[in-house]
């Protein structure tokens, strides 16, 4: 391979690192969102076993008990934005990889098409070096 299909074969790898790049980023906001669904989910089970119970308790552990659970409400309450910016970004770095894989594709596509008009042109210089013969037809007779 020279020339285009050389151009286009750098094209390609460079298309085919940024598409890499475009999916590790996109892994990592998924992980960053599910890390912060599971924060939420945890705390959601902790407040959901905060309670009174059944057994005598003092008035200073109920006090502890409802002052933990506004603080948890608090936290639950604080993570819905970071949630929602997060969910954002994962739309966001997906269609950056989407992005990315279709610039990929295009370039593939590109860089075969170069390389078959590249054979095709080696083939017709080679075909044009060949000394002419003439063919005989059926009514010639040698």
């Amino acid at each position: 391979m020279t020339g285009l299909a050389e151009r286009r074969k750098r094209v390609l790898r460079l298309r085919s690192i940024e598409h890499r790049i475009a999916a590790v980023r996109a892994t990592e906001a998924d992980e960053a969102l599910a890390n912060l669904r599971s924060v939420a989910g945890r705390i959601t089970t902790l407040r959901g076993q905060l309670g009174v119970r059944p057994v005598p308790t003092s008035g200073q552990a109920l006090k502890a008990m409802c002052e933990m659970a506004g603080r948890l409400d608090a936290a639950r309450t604080g993570l819905a934005q970071p949630i929602t910016d997060a969910e954002a970004e994962v739309a966001r770095k997906r269609a950056l990889r989407m992005l990315a894989n279709q610039k990929e594709a295009g370039a593939t596509k590109l860089k075969e098409r170069a390389v078959i008009a590249e054979h095709t042109a080696r083939d017709l210089r080679a075909d044009a070096n060949r000394p002419f013969r003439r063919r005989p037809t059926s009514g010639d007779a040698w």
